[in-house]
């Protein structure tokens, strides 16, 4: 029996081509085919041959050689045999599809490459690194008459960044290795950085979280402060100051700042970034003070300061009645033009007033309008003159003492401001 169980073991550690059945794989393009190229091998590698002898991925062996291979239309997987004893591996990558169990080939449609692939609209992917989907390798559009946005929150490998349109390279890809997966956006994503959450919504717009859950939003290129109740956020333009809102929270506390993060929007290749940060009551996320109905947003929108809606989710309810209105207003028995009448008689008594209506007196001691006649001749009868005492000429001459008022009040002022 023992002499039996050796002769199969040796057999099987030179299996033959042909030992195990190859079974072909259709796919739509290449992409997809170099994708389940890869996923068949992550499923079916390494192979144990016996106790001694595995089969390895090309990719995973010392010599780092691609483990899906392409020919022709069809990809097929490459291994290479080690010693698990002490890990040497013998001779160059082959094809394993007739070598090892469950490994397959796989087929696409003749020139159904990769770079035939059409653009994607509205997509995001998560860290940084190459943009890969389904196989193929994508870029911003970036060509002649497209006008692209980019919106990313968070940095590094903690952010999520939304593509307006990417292209395919023409090359495939391998997620993991050095590249990230690219999605159509269909609803919010969100990603933590540091103390804060923010999230992409599927139409463009950039949110914080607050720590009730509320959400508050901004349009991409829109900054200011979004407030409701006893929480708050701003985006603030980078370089400029972060300033909590103006108005008190709901509940008559202060403003403590919470978390903070990074937005960055690029449009036509211009970046423009922000800085967003989370604002709570310092008597926490509920009640309701005497001041009012709380923080409310402010600004335009825009590249302004905000729009001043507030921001998404459930309020803190309803507040409580007051104890009734009250008298607003008693009337008086003053009128306008009695108001009005009064304040003039007022200004005229002002000695410089008086100054002015009295032009043509005589001395600081009162007296007559000067009166003067010329007594009569052969040629003429007497005569008066007393015309700027009264009538029209006195009203001019008035007249010309305000002129005079006026004149000597500008001389004054700047003498008194040189």
């Amino acid at each position: 029996m023992k002499r039996w169980h050796a002769w199969f073991l040796l057999a099987l550690s030179c299996v033959s081509p042909g030992a195990f059945g190859q079974t072909t794989v259709d796919y739509p393009d290449e992409g997809s085919a170099y994708a389940g190229c890869l996923s068949n091998a992550a499923s079916a590698l390494p192979f144990q041959v016996n106790s001694n002898l595995e089969r390895i991925a090309c990719s995973a062996s010392k010599m780092k050689q691609p483990t899906c291979v392409l020919v022709g239309s069809s990809f097929y997987i490459r291994g290479v045999n080690r010693d698990k004893n002490n890990g040497d591996e013998s001779g160059s990558c082959f094809e394993l599809t007739t070598q090892v169990p469950g490994i397959n080939r796989h087929r696409f449609q003749a020139g159904k490459t990769c770079s035939t692939r059409p653009p994607m609209l509205n997509v995001y992917y998560r860290g940084e690194g190459g943009s890969c989907a389904d196989g193929c390798s994508y870029a911003v559009d970036i060509g002649a008459g497209i006008t692209n946005r980019i919106i990313k929150v968070g940095n590094g490998g903690g952010s999520v960044t939304r593509v307006g349109r990417m292209t395919p390279t023409g090359g495939t890809c391998t997620l993991g290795d050095g590249m990230v997966s690219v999605q159509p956006q269909t609803d919010e994503q969100c990603q933590q950085q540091g103390n804060l959450t923010q999230c992409l919504t599927a139409d463009g717009r950039t949110c914080a979280v607050a720590s009730s859950g509320k959400k508050f939003c901004w349009e991409p290129t829109e900054s200011g402060i979004k407030a409701s109740g006893n929480e708050a956020a701003t985006k603030a333009p980078e370089g400029t100051s972060i300033k909590p809102p103006p108005k008190a929270p709901n509940n008559g506390g202060d403003w403590q700042q919470g978390g903070t993060g990074t937005v960055s929007v690029t449009t036509g290749g211009v970046t423009n970034n922000y800085n967003t940060t989370n604002w709570n009551s310092s008597y926490g996320n509920q009640g309701s003070g005497a001041n009012g109905g709380g923080a409310d947003g402010e600004g335009n929108g825009g590249s302004g300061d905000g729009s001043g809606e507030e921001g998404e989710g459930d309020g803190d309810g309803w507040g409580e009645p007051g104890a009734g209105v009250g008298d607003l207003y008693d009337g008086t028995d003053k009128t306008i033009g009695g108001l009005m009448g009064n304040f003039w008689a007022q200004i005229n008594a002002v000695p410089l007033a008086q100054s002015v209506t009295r032009f043509m007196g005589v001395g600081n001691g009162g007296g007559a309008c000067p009166v003067f006649t010329v007594g009569a001749t052969t040629y003429w009868e007497t005569m008066t003159f007393d015309a700027h005492c009264s009538g029209n000429w006195l009203a001019v001459l008035q007249a010309m003492g305000w002129i005079v008022f006026a004149i000597a009040c500008y001389v004054a002022v700047r003498i008194a401001v040189t």
